[in-house]
């Protein structure tokens, strides 16, 4: 219901080092998948998500993936990504800023290149993870799905 007068769409979002195209995750890890841990194991949260070993069943796997539902509806987005990241692979934050990119969406792409999984909180505050930190930025003003150059700025933030 919300509240008369106020909208109730999302305003904005923030993703921490999320995953997106499952299918490629164990080519993009940092070390080389091996049993139960591995991405394409029965096992997986990934496979576990969409009810089969991933590889098994990519018609699944990609209903699943945000990337195909990216749209001019949706709101601003920052992603923070590390480069350390031993459970999702950097390249999947990248992936998803791209998309957006792509569809001239609002966002912002902050890769740290120190810090790991799972310490969202370290990404905000720490700053040793944050060393090198580097961050890519879009708008939507003015731009055409056909003609986007993303901006880079460099440094710490």
């Amino acid at each position: 219901m919300g509240r008369p007068g106020v909208s109730s769409r999302v305003q904005a979002a923030v993703a921490f080092y999320p995953p997106t195209n499952f299918l490629t995750m164990d080519a993009w890890a940092l070390q080389r998948c091996d049993g139960p841990r591995c991405h394409d194991s029965a096992g997986s949260p990934e496979s576990r998500l969409v009810g089969c070993a991933i590889q098994s069943c990519p018609d699944k796997v990609r209903a699943a993936n945000p990337l195909r539902y990216v749209t001019a509806a949706d709101p601003p987005i920052m992603i923070l990504h590390g480069n350390s990241d031993p459970l999702v692979p950097h390249n999947q934050g990248e992936q998803l800023y791209m998309a957006l990119n792509k569809a001239c969406r609002d966002a912002v792409f902050i890769s740290l290149p120190r810090a790991p999984h799972g310490n969202w909180n370290g990404f905000l505050t720490d700053d040793a993870l944050r060393e090198a930190a580097t961050m890519r930025s879009t708008s939507a003003a003015g731009c055409t799905a056909t003609h986007r150059r993303p901006t880079r700025r460099r440094g710490r933030r």
